[in-house]
């Protein structure tokens, strides 16, 4: 897939499905970038894993992920794309 993104920031969605499909960190990288191509990976530092833990969903924490990804020219990578879809000018790719 040719992509004008710089970059993806990896939802932590998309790490926990990985790590629950017991897929090697090498493996998930290379499945990302033969997925969209060669461009740069982060993390944010905003989790929801502590609230998803409790039962709560905080949009707001997807409101900075998506900010972040904005700031750096970035898209979101994510497996639950309905909250990063809602914020505009953010480029939404769905693992």
């Amino acid at each position: 897939m040719d992509s004008a993104l710089l970059g993806l920031v990896l939802d932590s969605s998309t790490v926990i499905r990985a790590e629950r499909s017991k897929q090697s960190i090498p493996d998930f990288i290379e499945a990302i970038l033969q997925a969209y191509g060669p461009l740069d990976l982060s993390l944010s530092p905003v989790t929801k894993g502590q609230e998803a833990a409790k039962g709560n969903v905080v949009p707001f924490n997807d409101l900075l992920i998506a900010a972040a990804a904005i700031e750096q020219g970035y898209g979101v990578l994510t497996g639950n794309p309905r909250h990063f879809h809602k914020v505009p000018g953010l480029k939404v790719c769905s693992w």
